[in-house]
């Protein structure tokens, strides 16, 4: 905010003449050519009135459009001061319009490839108000993110790995920081050989001084997403010129940024934004996500014990019910929290119902790349103030079975291959800040021999698990099959050392947790003989 501050107090030095031009309420700066291009003052209403704009992106700060225009296409960003918060930052700095078309022009004027601005403009008075910026079409070029989610072979993988390094070490050489560098803000145009350009360039800084910030963000997203050697080809690719980062360093301060990032979402599930919507009737709470069919969450929300009435039920305890059914030809989950009794709707008061815990855990771990079924929508009623029941629509997760059947049902071969996969998830969820603390083997669901996490209401998450949580969770699960026949030591021994991979420094500590998970284990038999309560 200051170098913008500074900018607004000293304007950044022209690298062009522009063309000014005022006209229905509006000031434009054009570059040279742009306004026989825009064919004078862009009016988004009758472009729109022609079938020429088709709204691309919109949210509470901006729209942006595709204009095909005879002479090319281009993009229309209107950027929006409609807030309070926006409007005080319009007057301590340009308008984001400005700001994005001057860095443009800057990161051109570097060699550094953006989209090309043509124009900008702002609302014509005294005090801050809606700035637009045209940019023109890369007509070949598709955001980096959308190009991922695609197969690709070996080696395009590869040529985008080294080519992305080499990119991002012009940005370094450069000193061009991005504040939001994720994959969608960049744009791959692959004809003969792969080149990138920035998007949403408004707060980019630049800076004498050679900088890796970039590198945080990018790898939160590719962290997860792809292979270390893929990464380790775009470390050496970046690293073949100047750069003081290490690897280790780097790999610390993405998991450290990625915990904060999560941690700092949870409040995001309970709002009403671009992915999630409150519910609020009489008597009732709640909150669905964006895509959930009307009719159905209006049906639900009337009556959400009905579906328990026609429903196959999966699960009926002294706690909740579980059925499936089937609504406009699709399959989902409904599951039903009981309130045992009045203390439990005084405590449901001071904390999260069982329902809303599983409602904000399920899409946590989902925004942290762990398998769990996607919640849809959650409901809690309300009597006198106090939470009585709450309810859960789930995603039907197709030809899934309890962690126990598909053991039974597996072969030698299959169950090395399950204690290996499920040694993987639990260390990326250990490592993501997640702890299950009722990690029993009924609550691990296996879908096409991947294993899914279900019934969340004993999780918790945080910034760091420690190595008793994780002791207290493994030995939970392992305790699931003490008695079992089927699960060997040698399986014990590969689910171990598959978690172990990467999680402990060193590497060798896997027999300290093999002895301390045995005792945890024996604790918890005991604990349960104790009580009378069977082991699941």
């Amino acid at each position: 905010m200051l170098s913008h501050l500074f900018r607004k107090l000293r304007p950044a030095k022209a690298t062009e003449t522009l063309e000014t031009v005022r006209a229905n309420g509006q000031v434009w700066h054009f570059r040279a050519g742009a306004a026989e291009l825009l064919g004078g003052i862009p009016d988004i209403v009758d472009w729109e009135r022609r079938g020429w704009a088709s709204l691309v992106k919109k949210n509470l700060q901006r729209s942006i459009w595709r204009v095909a225009l005879p002479g090319g296409a281009i993009y229309f960003k209107l950027c929006r001061t409609n807030t309070p918060r926006a409007w005080i930052r319009d007057i301590l700095r340009p308008p984001k319009a400005q700001l994005e078309f001057e860095n443009a022009l800057a990161l051109q004027s570097r060699g550094i490839g953006c989209t090309e601005p043509l124009a900008w403009g702002m609302s014509d008075g005294l005090w801050p108000g809606d700035s637009f910026i045209v940019t023109r079409e890369q007509s070949n070029a598709e955001p980096l993110d959308l190009f991922l989610t695609r197969p690709l072979t070996s080696s395009r993988r590869r040529t985008m790995a080294v080519a992305f390094g080499h990119y991002l070490a012009k940005l370094r050489d450069a000193g061009v920081v991005h504040p939001d560098a994720h994959p969608g803000n960049f744009l791959l145009e692959w004809i003969d050989a792969p080149r990138f350009f920035l998007l949403d360039v408004h707060a980019v800084q630049t800076s004498p001084t050679a900088v890796d910030r970039n590198l945080v963000l990018l790898n939160r997203w590719f962290q997860m997403r792809s292979t270390r050697t893929d990464r380790l080809r775009f470390w050496r690719a970046y690293t073949s010129q100047n750069s003081k980062s290490l690897p280790k360093e780097l790999e610390t301060q993405t998991r450290e940024s990625n915990l904060h990032f999560w941690q700092n979402r949870l409040s995001r599930y309970v709002g009403n934004n671009r992915e999630y919507r409150k519910i609020r009737r009489p008597g009732v709470r709640g909150h669905a996500v964006k895509d959930l069919p009307d009719e159905l969450l209006l049906k639900w929300i009337a009556d959400p014990d009905a579906v328990f009435q026609v429903a196959s039920i999966l699960k009926d305890s002294r706690s909740s019910t579980v059925a499936i059914f089937e609504h406009g030809g699709k399959k989902y989950i409904a599951k039903r929290f009981r309130r045992s009794g009045l203390l439990t709707g005084i405590k449901n008061r001071l904390r999260c119902s069982p329902a809303l815990r599983s409602w904000i855990f399920g899409q946590s771990l989902r925004d942290r790349g762990l398998p769990t079924a996607r919640p849809l929508a959650v409901l809690q009623r309300y009597r006198r103030g106090l939470p009585r029941e709450g309810y859960l629509l789930f995603e039907y997760i197709a030809c899934a079975v309890e962690l126990p059947d598909a053991v039974t049902q597996a072969t030698g071969i299959e169950r090395q291959r399950l204690a290996e996969t499920l040694g993987r998830l639990l260390r990326d969820v250990h490592d993501r800040g997640v702890s299950h603390r009722d990690l029993k083997a009924p609550n691990i669901l296996i879908a096409d021999g991947e294993p899914v996490l279900v019934d969340l209401v004993g999780v918790r998450v945080g910034l760091k698990i420690a190595d008793a949580e994780r002791i207290r969770n493994l030995a939970r699960l392992n305790a699931s099959f003490v008695g079992s026949a089927l699960v060997t030591r040698a399986d014990r021994l590969r689910f171990l050392r598959s978690y172990s991979s990467w999680s402990m420094r060193p590497a060798g500590d896997w027999k300290t947790f093999w002895r301390a998970i045995a005792a945890e284990t024996l604790a918890k038999i005991e604990k349960n003989r104790r009580s009378g309560r069977v082991l699941a």
